[in-house]
């Protein structure tokens, strides 16, 4: 380098990484000698002319399976044309994911991995994290990403009319992507996400607003209506997106679709947890194929969430007919899960891990039940060997992190947090901190950081704001807690019937509302579990101590808190039942 006359202006020494700054410019020409730079952007240079640059784009779909192809037959790798084109769609264009998925099937099967391509995923997601997060990228920045990481491609003119922003603000932002390779321009002139950053966009930035939705879909309608564009069918697939998830019927009924469409509208709108509608677009795309099991999987896991079990179940009488025992199994255990019967649950779940079901959805789903029945040593001992073989998986280090809280281990709890902010969604991180601060008696703190997480998430989850509700409860604030559950009760009024009335008890207990608590127990459907009894024992003991009680009622109320109290000491149970 120094023969060639390449001028180091400084280094500096950062988290262990040497990093030099150059100047490229006064490299002098010489036959004899050559250096190459592979960058992740477009190098800076006052000639560019001067040097030849080459940019390697993304991975198109049909050079993707040449490349899983040629690598599979290089390891002796056998997978069928079906199973490539599959796994050609969680590679998302990622020459490293070929890689990584090849030598995942030669160290595992193949079966293995098309039972978990999720690991795909996850394998260029954090490495994009990492890459996303090193980036000053503001607002206006992220919303684009965050456009073209659901509609992709778009012209120019249609993103600057959805986000109202000026086409001037458009060009600094495409011009500073392009060069950092984030977004790319297609032959057609138009702009599109780099296909392997889709998931830490996602992670990062989240999702589109339903007003981003239907701004997208009324733009690019006008868009079509005033061009004859030679890719219109591409732009009319992108408008059914756009319509369907903003609900559109008008543009719906302009635009054209594929089937596959169909299916990923279904995933993503289950990622995204839009249960509704991803159960009405499973049942279209299923129309269509009937045999596809990833439609079919995400319509019953969708039906779970929304509770709907008997539907569920005929879903899964249909699976299998196409799909493997281990994943029939394993959904089973996800809706007797969802139910609340864990036992059951368990069961399901060992018997799809006997049948050969591996990964870190399976390794969650047996520590997450563990941990619901109270076997907390079992269920740190599991995750801990399922974080040794996952360990940049978050939803893994959740867990962790919610058993080292049930445990009492700070020490575990803080370390998984640190790891889960680094890896996670912004929002579930804080959701996840404010549950460790509540348990830790950090109220204050932890209201705060539930707080974070509904202001980051524009459709914040039944469980962000339970978790709001019981940080309100804890600190005295009784109005705060009753808006939130009357929040839960508007959004989430289909689901979760005893959590939401058994907040509404905790309410009425520090009212000292007594006589109230005992009729809302009496609306509550599981009679058995830890909380009910628990509210009921504090709501007769509440009762006893009123001087206007009849002496009838008060021997049957004195007989009945004596009956629950010794229940309570004499039997196991998970505290956790409901939360």
């Amino acid at each position: 380098l120094y023969q060639s006359g390449l001028e180091m202006k400084s280094t500096r020494l950062k988290a262990g990484v040497l990093t030099l700054h150059i100047e490229i410019n006064k490299i002098s020409q010489d036959d004899d000698a050559y250096i190459f730079f592979v960058t992740t952007q477009r190098p800076k240079t006052e000639n560019p002319s001067y040097f030849p640059i080459i940019h390697l784009a993304q991975l198109v779909s049909d050079d993707t399976k040449k490349l899983l192809s040629l690598h599979s037959n290089r390891l002796g790798v056998k997978i069928t044309p079906s199973q490539i084109s599959e796994l050609s769609e969680y590679i998302s264009g990622y020459p490293p994911s070929v890689y990584f998925a090849v030598q995942q099937a030669k160290n595992y099967g193949i079966d293995l991995l098309m039972g978990d391509k999720l690991k795909l995923v996850q394998f260029r997601t954090a490495f994009f994290l990492k890459h996303l997060k090193k980036f000053q990228i503001d607002d206006k920045q992220s919303t684009v990403l965050k456009i073209l990481a659901i509609y992709s491609p778009l012209p120019i003119i249609v993103i600057s009319e959805s986000l109202n922003y000026s086409l001037e603000d458009m060009y600094d932002i495409l011009y500073k992507f392009i060069d950092l390779s984030l977004i790319v321009l297609t032959e057609e002139g138009n702009y599109a996400i780099a296909a392997p950053i889709i998931s830490a966009v996602h992670n990062v930035f989240n999702y589109p607003s339903n007003e981003e939705h239907s701004n997208v879909t009324k733009s690019l309608m006008s868009y079509l209506d005033k061009n004859n564009d030679e890719k219109r069918l591409e732009l009319s697939r992108v408008l059914y997106r756009a319509a369907t998830f903003s609900n559109n019927i008008h543009a719906k009924s302009m635009s054209v679709h594929l089937a596959s469409d169909l299916i990923r509208l279904t995933e993503s709108f289950y990622h995204d947890r839009r249960y509704k509608e991803s159960i009405k677009c499973g049942y279209e795309s299923l129309e269509l194929r009937p045999e596809n099991t990833t439609a079919r999987s995400y319509l019953i896991r969708s039906l779970i969430q929304e509770e709907q079990w008997e539907s569920a179940y005929n879903q899964l009488e249909i699976l299998k007919k196409y799909d493997r025992l281990r994943e029939i199994y394993f959904l089973k255990g996800f809706l007797e899960r969802k139910k609340g019967n864990l036992i059951e649950a368990t069961k399901f779940f060992e018997e799809s891990e006997h049948q050969g079901k591996k990964g870190a959805a399976l390794d969650r789903e047996l520590a997450n039940c563990y941990l619901l029945i109270g076997k907390f040593d079992e269920a740190k001992k599991y995750i801990e060997e399922a974080v040794k073989k996952h360990g940049d998986n978050p939803f893994l280090i959740d867990l962790l992190a919610q058993i080292a809280i049930k445990v009492g281990d700070q020490d575990l709890a803080n370390e998984a947090l640190d790891r889960l902010e680094f890896i996670d969604n912004p929002s579930r991180y804080y959701h996840r901190r404010s549950t460790a601060e509540l348990s830790f008696g950090l109220y204050e703190k932890a209201r705060a950081s539930a707080l974070n997480a509904i202001n980051i998430e524009k459709r914040p989850s039944f469980e962000f704001i339970v978790q709001l509700a019981q940080c309100e409860i804890k600190l005295g604030n009784i109005n705060e807690a009753e808006e939130a559950i009357n929040k839960l009760d508007s959004e989430f009024r289909h689901i979760r019937h005893d959590i939401r009335i058994g907040l509404r008890c905790r309410i009425e207990l520090m009212k000292a509302r007594y006589s109230e608590v005992l009729n809302l127990c009496e609306r509550l459907r599981d009679k058995e579990g830890f909380h009910y009894k628990d509210i009921k024992l504090n709501a007769l003991r509440g009762e006893l101590q009123s001087p206007s009680l009849s002496d009838e009622l008060r021997s049957k109320y004195y007989l009945e808190s004596e009956k629950i109290n010794n229940e309570l000491n004499h039997h196991s149970y998970s505290h956790n039942y409901w939360y």
